[in-house]
């Protein structure tokens, strides 16, 4: 894949926005192809390539992005996920869509590992970026040169830039790892959202699945009260059955 040129567009979906502070805004979600990441547990593997994607050129650029704008109607907050997103940072049709006024308002669901100082410094100010780090640093792979640690690199230009949250999974493999990052961070709590761990609906049935989602929930609000930090549902995986969130 061409990063620094074309846009592989694998999902445009009409939907909301599940997680952290902004939960339940309309969203136009926009999934780009690639990954620099390789987590064992990730439920959209197949964002990782460009198999199922529209490769976007820059002369159809103007087109796609006008039917796009379209397609969202009365939407104007642009969720932007991956993969991950920040292959594209130096793709003027990337910077492009992050600029558009159509859009009042755009998240970008990012790990974090490829922020860079120009990057962060850059930013529309209207661009909120919410940063899951992935905290395992054997899941990177080595095309990319890089490793979870580098956010403490650019947190100066985070905290200035203002518009970041972090969010982590309550999960127990790797709770001493994301309490260790969340300390090192040392930012507000305020910008912390701690979200449940949610079960697989593959071993469940739906009444089961939705009991074995409350006790994640209660296991994890009990850990933000304790804590002070903030608790997250991820709603998109309660209401919907797949990562296509379909609207039935």
């Amino acid at each position: 894949m061409d990063f620094k040129t074309n846009l592989y567009v694998l999902q445009v979906i009409k939907t909301i926005q599940g997680e952290g502070n902004t939960i339940g805004m309309p969203s136009m979600l926009l999934r780009l192809a690639g990954c620099n990441c390789r987590c064992p547990w990730c439920d959209t593997a197949w964002s990782w390539n460009d198999t199922r994607a529209e490769e976007i050129k820059p002369e159809q650029f103007n087109e796609w992005l006008a039917n796009l704008k379209e397609e969202c109607g009365e939407v104007t907050n642009l969720m932007i996920t991956g993969g991950e997103p920040f292959l594209y940072k130096d793709n003027p049709l990337f910077i492009m869509l992050l600029n558009d006024p159509a859009f009042k308002t755009i998240e970008i669901e990012t790990n974090g590992s490829l922020l860079d100082s120009i990057c962060i410094q850059t930013l529309p100010k209207k661009v909120k970026l919410n940063i899951s780090p992935k905290l395992d640093s054997t899941w990177y792979i080595n095309d990319y040169g890089v490793d979870y640690t580098n956010i403490h690199n650019v947190l100066p230009d985070l905290i200035k830039h203002n518009n970041v949250l972090f969010k982590f999974v309550d999960d127990t493999r790797y709770f001493d790892k994301m309490i260790e990052f969340i300390e090192k961070l040392n930012v507000p709590k305020e910008r912390i959202f701690i979200m449940p761990l949610t079960p697989s609906r593959a071993v469940y049935t739906r009444e089961d699945f939705l009991i074995e989602v409350q006790k994640s929930y209660m296991k994890t609000l009990k850990f933000c009260l304790e804590t002070g930090y903030n608790f997250s549902a991820r709603l998109h995986l309660y209401l919907f059955d797949d990562e296509h969130e379909v609207i039935k």
